[in-house]
């Protein structure tokens, strides 16, 4: 027998069968062949593929991708989950992993379509609150988007893992001191219309995960912000310290920016100061 090597579909003869027996559209059947040549053909359960990707391999738009995938999603075809992968400049983001389903008695399909009914475990009655073909016994898809179980597994996401940490409600309380150094006017008021500390706070969380900012750094352009006499003004939110944080960089880097001295050259001018007064003529 022939070594299995990366390149030829190794998919389970189960599955092919499977997926030849669907009624489903072209482009659908284009999206799970995508899927299961990403892979199988590559001896893998899971791969991350963009929608790029799928209009590589198939011709669609990318931006039509999305509208094929959500039927075959539903059916419970493929699965689908979230991969953090890097960027061209290495920063972190977020793509869509998806595989197909080898479980074919989790497909949502109906009886007449022919797959074998020992892998097929669908009633013959639809379920007490869904909607569906008595006769068939064709069970409708589960909604997409927001249901309430989805929305109660977030509320306890956000009750277990808080978005930001008090390092960056610490920056967000120093951003707010700093900003009244320059606007003694800016208060309480202006700080909720701007979001709040709290999501001052989880905006510096997104510069450090998204943008890969260091928390030092943050806090280093906000201590030179002050010094400066038209950002001191135009910077008034953490938003638009994300916004302009690169410009805002290379302001405060450039030679010639004003920059807090340091204690060594505090001493040398009151050195220079002292001698100035003992020898007026110098």
């Amino acid at each position: 027998m022939k070594r299995f090597e990366p390149g030829f579909t190794g998919t389970p003869n189960h599955i092919q069968e499977a997926i030849s027996r669907l009624r489903i559209s072209g482009k659908e059947h284009q999206i799970i062949r995508v899927i299961e040549r990403k892979t199988f053909g590559w001896g893998k359960d899971w791969d991350a593929i963009a929608n790029t990707q799928f209009e590589e391999l198939t011709g669609i738009p990318w931006k039509k991708v999305p509208r094929y995938i959500k039927p075959v999603l539903a059916m419970k075809i493929i699965r689908q989950r979230k991969y953090r992968v890097p960027d061209r400049r290495h920063r972190p983001q977020w793509t869509n992993g998806y595989s197909i389903n080898p479980n074919l008695s989790e497909w949502l399909v109906p009886p007449e379509w022919g797959i074998p009914e020992d892998s097929q475990k669908l009633s013959g009655t639809p379920k007490t609150g869904s909607s569906g073909t008595p006769k068939t016994g064709l069970l409708v898809p589960p909604r997409l988007g927001n249901t309430k179980e989805k929305n109660k597994r977030k509320e306890q996401k956000k009750t277990l893992c808080p978005k930001y940490s008090e390092e960056h409600l610490g920056l967000a309380e120093f951003l707010f001191t700093q900003i009244q150094k320059t606007c003694s006017v800016f208060n309480d008021s202006d700080l909720e219309r701007s979001g709040g500390l709290k999501n001052w706070a989880n905006t510096f969380r997104l510069m450090e995960e998204r943008e890969c900012y260091s928390l030092g750094d943050i806090r280093k352009v906000i201590k030179w912000l002050p010094t400066d006499h038209f950002w001191s003004g135009t910077v008034m939110e953490a938003a638009s310290l994300r916004r302009k944080f690169a410009q805002l960089w290379a302001v405060m880097e450039r030679p010639g920016a004003k920059r807090e001295k340091t204690p060594e050259e505090l001493d040398r001018e009151i050195d220079e100061d002292l001698r100035a007064l003992k020898d007026p003529g110098r």
